[in-house]
């Protein structure tokens, strides 16, 4: 599990990665790709990491719900996989926006580092 402490330098560096958690929610990986590419230079560091760690996390569950549908796994392991990984995808990034919104380190299982 990688901690990042969010630590933001103004409201807007604040407010953008929020706005990234709540996105990704309904977006998966595009809302902090999108972040990445568009408001790279206006994040700081920290808040980067935060969003490039989101970005692992959202392709790793891409990658999961990518081998669920295959159908040499089975239907069985599709039907069940599939809405985990959903139920995942809404969790974590719930819990890292309350943790963005208190000030508290933020926590993804990311297993995979497709960013660096």
């Amino acid at each position: 599990m990688e901690t990042i402490m969010p630590v933001f330098k103004n409201e807007e560096d604040k407010t953008i990665v929020i706005l990234t958690l709540v996105l990704a929610i309904f977006l998966g990986f595009l809302a902090p790709l999108i972040v990445m590419l568009f408001f790279k230079e206006k994040l700081s560091e920290n808040s980067f990491s935060i969003v490039k760690t989101l970005l692992n996390f959202e392709l790793m569950l891409l990658l999961f719900c990518i081998i669920f549908m295959i159908p040499i796994v089975g239907w069985l392991i599709a039907t069940i996989g599939a809405p985990v990984v959903a139920i995942i995808n809404l969790i974590f990034p719930i819990m890292a926006l309350v943790a963005v919104i208190n000030q508290q380190a933020v926590k993804f299982p990311v297993l995979f580092k497709f960013v660096k």
